[in-house]
């Protein structure tokens, strides 16, 4: 993911912008309240944060001075007069993402020939006759 953006209906009437953007933490300006995110583009994107900023770092919430520049991050933002302001930014977990295994399309291949506990029938199902008219009415008929 590197950027999206989306305008939801708000149940109370009007509209509400959200901004999703991932990338490379490039900046963190705790003075100035805002972070920079290199993304995937080339394009570097500066977000302002406030106190309801909230960010999640090593399974926990953090504040901004957690950030260091090289976090991975996702960055949640919504547009508020005319600017994005961060509401959630959640730093990528690096230890997890070098557990992870890579996929590999000759991965699917051999996963298809291993032996599962699947049960595939061996017949194919007829379908069912259908009564007869003459047989219809001798069943709604009394007895």
């Amino acid at each position: 993911m590197v950027h999206g953006e989306i305008t939801v209906d708000l149940p109370e009437g009007g509209l509400r912008t959200y901004a999703l953007d991932g990338g490379t933490l490039s900046a963190v300006d705790a003075a100035a309240g805002t972070i920079s995110i290199d993304e995937a583009t080339g394009e570097t994107v500066t977000v302002q944060t406030n106190d309801e900023t909230r960010v999640r770092k090593d399974h926990g919430r953090q504040g901004l001075d957690a950030l260091a520049v090289d976090d991975q991050v996702v960055v949640v933002s919504v547009e508020e007069n005319g600017s994005f302001v961060a509401r959630r930014v959640m730093v990528r977990n690096a230890e997890a993402e070098s557990d992870a295994q890579p996929f590999h399309e000759d991965d699917d291949e051999e996963a298809s020939e291993a032996p599962t506990n699947e049960v595939s029938p061996t017949e194919e199902p007829s379908p069912a006759e259908e009564p007869s008219p003459a047989e219809l009415e001798a069943s709604a008929s009394p007895s």
